[in-house]
């Protein structure tokens, strides 16, 4: 994913695409970014991905803002 592509995903989230692949890089490549696991988490609850349950009690430990990736 670029810089320009994840940016734009920020602004307009209706953009980020089925495919997680791009965005699990991206919390991989940069683990503390607490943006892209909050976009991560929504598109894994969006896409009713069965790692989304597993995925949320690992990024519920470093971010305290969870009623946001509710409502994604």
């Amino acid at each position: 994913m670029q810089q320009s592509q994840f940016i734009e995903s920020i602004k307009n989230p209706t953009m980020l695409s089925q495919n997680t692949n791009e965005l699990k890089f991206v919390v991989d490549e940069f683990p503390y970014c607490q943006t892209a696991h909050l976009m991560y988490a929504g598109l894994l609850k969006k896409n009713d991905d069965i790692l989304f349950e597993e995925y949320l009690k690992t990024v519920s430990y470093t971010h305290l803002t969870l009623p946001t990736i509710y409502s994604v």
